[in-house]
């Protein structure tokens, strides 16, 4: 696989980066996904009522699982292998959906999308091993960009699909053909190389996972290396807080476009604006990644205060143009700052197992963002006051995380950035 690479700087050849942006697109094209709901009430005959509570709930608890598995899979296998399994994860809902008519059906279905959610996670972190530290921002950006640009074209092409009384079973079959594209050029992709690894990083720190005992010994060791550095610590407690917070922005946000103004047609077009202005995000960070460092960590806590500004914006506006410019903004702010993250974390660690830092975040914004949900549910809040409050929430993480960052810097002459 040596050829796949590209010279001594560690970068892979044009071909091989074109390749996973082609993966990339092809899986999140499906046109399909916004319309959902109403495939499962319209042409399954669910109630919505059954689609909200017994059905999606399960994609939910199986993400959690297959999340927490994602590290174990990936040490006992190649990363390709685990994306591989993700991608007949996603490949398999669709098949279910096109044929399956029980409820078990549609709850599998929801496990095999939370199966192929799980293996976004690692291809995310796949990028780290295929590469040297000068490259990770490029190809980080480049993906995510290819993604947010897939979904942007597959939101707009639904849109004008279901506006021409086109059947929704049509943009099932698109969706599926996409991810069956994704599916072939994952069977391409390049197998990583374990010696880009830094063994020697490892210390004392033997691996040996042949007997179950020796296995969970050395996850526990895994774990305590990988977090053992205090700008990590640092950047991962920031993953976990905004990302959960902003998990739920996104997942309400048409529900306050409703609420604003129930009479819109432009939720689609909303939402697909929000994937464009994501994708120019997503390249702006390779350029802007140049001049973070001079923010340090305060770049984190800014972007959690204009996170909050935001929200005061979508809690108490009443004008629909005015809630649509602030949720887009929203959105693209978080995945500039995403693709920043993602990098910065890879780089503090060394060891070179991404896959355990990946998923335990994840793992911990998904439990944040659970405990987000629970909370505006105990206090029965409208979809404003929901607002409201995750705003407040990202005010308080603005200020604890300034502060943090300060005791950082006051107790170490380390840079919380690279």
């Amino acid at each position: 696989m040596e050829e796949e690479r590209g010279g001594s700087d560690g970068g892979l050849r044009g071909s091989a980066v074109a390749l996973m942006c082609v993966y990339a697109f092809c899986l999140q094209f499906t046109p399909s996904e916004p319309y959902l709901v109403p495939f499962l009430t319209k042409v399954k005959g669910f109630s919505n009522n059954v689609v909200t509570t017994e059905i999606f709930p399960v994609s939910v608890y199986s993400t959690l699982v297959f999340t927490l598995l994602a590290a174990p899979a990936c040490t006992y296998l190649k990363y390709r292998s685990v994306i591989l399994i993700g991608t007949l994860g996603r490949l398999s809902t669709f098949f279910i959906l096109l044929f399956g008519r029980s409820l078990l059906s549609m709850q599998l279905m929801q496990a095999t999308y939370a199966l192929g959610v799980a293996s976004d996670l690692v291809f995310s972190s796949y990028l780290f091993v295929l590469v040297k530290e000068n490259m990770y921002q490029s190809l980080t950006s480049f993906t995510q960009a290819s993604s947010t640009f897939s979904f942007f074209i597959a939101a707009e092409l639904s849109q004008l699909l279901v506006s021409e009384g086109v059947n929704l079973i049509v943009l099932l079959y698109i969706s599926t053909c996409m991810v069956a594209l994704a599916l072939v050029a994952c069977v391409f992709l390049p197998v990583e190389m374990r010696h880009w690894i830094d063994v020697s990083s490892l210390g004392d720190l033997e691996l040996d996972w042949e007997t179950p005992t020796s296995s969970c010994q050395n996850f526990v060791e895994l774990v305590k290396a990988t977090w053992s550095n205090r700008s990590l610590q640092l950047l991962s407690l920031w993953w976990a807080f905004q990302l959960g917070g902003t998990a739920m922005i996104e997942n309400y946000g048409t529900n306050l476009f409703d609420a604003v103004d129930p009479t819109s047609i432009y939720n689609g077009h909303v939402i697909a604006a929000t994937q464009g202005a994501s994708c120019v995000a997503a390249l702006i960070a390779v350029p802007a990644s140049r001049y973070t460092s001079k923010a340090g960590g305060l770049l984190y806590a800014g972007g959690s205060g204009l996170t909050w500004l935001l929200c005061v914006v979508l809690s108490r506006s009443k004008s629909l143009w005015i809630v649509h410019a602030a949720y887009i903004l929203c959105v693209a702010l978080n995945k500039f700052l995403l693709c920043i993250l993602y990098v910065q974390c890879a780089r503090f660690l060394s060891h070179g197992h991404f896959i355990f830092l990946f998923s335990l975040n994840a793992v911990a914004a998904l439990l944040v963002q659970s405990s987000l949900q629970a909370f505006v549910e105990v206090l029965n809040a409208n979809l404003s006051a929901q607002f409201y409050y995750v705003g407040n929430y990202f005010l308080v993480l603005t200020i604890v995380f300034a502060v943090l960052v300060k005791a950082y810097y006051q107790s170490s002459n380390a840079t919380l950035l690279r």
